[in-house]
């Protein structure tokens, strides 16, 4: 039905994937077949969130004050992605090969955050 497995490859910008562990609907395993399945030039830290379901993950991530730090984190990888981009120059195999080279292709592959 969502073919996201499939279609994660052609992504060509950061990911930041987030996920419940507690999910009932969509399985954690999902989440963690995407992350891996990311072409490693636009993977970021994944958020695996103890005790969270489908549907609160964010309200609790808010109530211990860890959503905005997760997502100012993304957003200044995406932003330090994008200006890696435009400070380079060649042909795109060589922007590629940078970018696999730089800090962004090296991030932690499974965090947890536990909820209080």
């Amino acid at each position: 039905m969502f073919p996201n497995i499939d279609r994660i490859g052609d992504v060509r910008t950061p990911v930041f994937i987030m996920h419940g562990t507690d999910d009932q609907i969509v399985p954690l395993w999902h989440a963690q077949g995407l992350q891996r399945k990311v072409p490693a030039r636009y993977k970021t830290k994944p958020a695996w969130v103890r005790r969270a379901g489908h549907n609160n993950l964010e309200l609790l991530l808010h109530t211990d004050k860890l959503l905005t730090p997760l997502l100012k984190d993304f957003l200044r990888t995406a932003r330090s992605f994008q200006s890696t981009l435009e400070d380079e120059e060649g042909t795109e195999e060589e922007k590629e090969l940078a970018v696999l080279q730089s800090k962004h292709a090296h991030f932690s592959t499974s965090p947890l955050y536990e909820m209080t």
